[in-house]
């Protein structure tokens, strides 16, 4: 007779009542309850009219972590900015923030995670918006949830948004196979995905995005407007359009499907512009706009690498009070080769206070496109660091070289492995 207990860590045997739906024979509920199984095994005899018996008792925990068969994963960052305040807190503000994940090993597991807002400042709590998390097995399933506006201080603080939104925060796992979220279905190409969002019509006073790291005590002569924000998304829609958003979704089809896959992905958007710098003479314009048009990326395990696209649109208001465009860029991983076309460019040609002298050089220290897909060494993770990458100039002069902006447009990852 061979008998099999799960123990706790100090080898007691754990209740059957704890772990009610464990199945060893079924995918998605064989994930074991602890890491210690008790292995008993009792041979009977007997020995003339003697009743014998022989027991042995063994001890059996894994010795690491099992390969997995399968892992995919993809995240989507729409905005990510980074600085720190006078008193050299590190502060940061992210906007549309989606993670889908699925893993099957002696298991299998999906999960989604989706922050559409979420500022936070060194030793203190932060300050969020609609967030959640789902989990299979046996976790959560929150699907959407909202949030109205928040910010981090009077009136706006280092970090304010306004209304914002989680969707399809859902996730499954169907015939071993995980799903993230639960209804992204097999399909090469899926519609339902995980998204996180900020919306129109944002309510609150501060705009949709707003980040401040103490324009007030901004090196004077950029003339930036004391409280103003130096990054925003103004929220100037209405209803509960999405302006700022990200998505994300993991699927695959089953052991004996033909043809056989995982696939994972992940999007994001900005339908309104990110806007950079409000200073006194610039007639309450913000001195360079940014629209993330589109911007994907896709993995798929039958394939080698990742494919991944943007686009990009940047204007600025020259000194005359008018708007023009510096870039419209359009790229595609299917396009090899391409060069940067920010590498080059002359910022103190752009002009953006005759009377001064400003131009867009004193702002902006550097700036930059992605031109290729990166890929992890270790983990297979292909991705897009950044869209659009910015850094401005110290705002608080050079003095404070930690004082400038760190802005990223647009991180997308994936990864996709199938080895059934």
């Amino acid at each position: 007779m061979v008998t099999a207990q799960f123990l706790l860590a100090n080898r007691a045997p754990l209740a059957d009542a704890s772990f009610p739906t464990y199945d060893s024979q079924v995918a998605g509920r064989d994930e074991s309850p602890t890491p210690l199984l008790g292995i008993t095994v009792i041979t009977s005899w007997n020995d003339g009219t003697a009743a014998k018996s022989f027991r042995v008792f063994t001890q059996i925990t894994p010795s690491g972590r099992a390969d997995a068969l399968l892992a995919s994963q993809a995240r989507g960052i729409a905005l990510q900015v980074e600085s720190t305040n006078v008193a050299g807190e590190a502060l940061t503000a992210e906007a549309a923030v989606t993670t889908a994940e699925g893993h099957v090993s002696t298991g299998s597991t999906a999960s989604v995670q989706a922050s559409a807002a979420r500022g936070t400042r060194t030793a203190a709590a932060a300050v969020t918006g609609a967030e959640a998390s789902a989990l299979s097995p046996g976790g959560a399933q929150p699907d959407e949830v909202n949030a109205t506006a928040v910010t981090s201080g009077s009136p706006c603080g280092y970090a304010a948004y306004g209304r914002s939104r989680v969707d399809e925060v859902t996730s499954a796992v169907t015939n071993g196979v995980p799903l993230a979220p639960a209804a992204v279905g097999q399909t090469t190409t899926p519609s339902t995905r995980a998204t996180s969002m900020l919306l129109g019509s944002p309510g609150g006073g501060c705009g949709a995005f707003h980040f401040d790291n103490d324009t007030a005590q901004a090196e004077a002569r950029l003339r930036l407007v004391a409280g103003a924000p130096v990054v925003a998304v103004t929220g100037v829609t209405t209803g509960s359009t999405p302006i700022v958003r990200s998505t994300a979704w993991v699927n695959g089809t089953t052991d004996t499907a033909n043809p056989r896959f995982v696939r994972a992905g992940s999007s994001a958007a900005t339908t309104e512009p990110i806007e950079l710098f409000y200073t006194d003479y610039s007639g309450g314009q913000p001195l360079v706009r940014i629209w993330l048009v589109s911007s994907a990326i896709e993995c798929d395990s039958r394939t080698a690498g990742a494919v991944a696209s943007y686009r990009v649109v940047i204007d600025y208001r020259a000194s005359s009070g008018s708007r023009s465009t510096i870039i419209d860029r359009t790229w595609s991983s299917s396009t090899p080769g391409s060069t940067d076309p920010l590498a080059g460019m002359n910022l103190a040609l752009y002009v953006v206070d005759a009377g001064s002298g400003l131009t867009l050089a004193d702002y902006i220290g550097s700036w930059s496109f992605a031109t290729s897909i990166s890929e992890g060494a270790t983990n297979g993770v292909a991705g897009l660091d950044a869209a659009l990458r910015v850094t401005t100039t110290p705002l608080r002069g050079s003095v404070e070289p930690l004082s400038s902006v760190g802005i990223v447009v647009g991180r997308l990852s994936c990864a996709a492995d199938d080895s059934r």
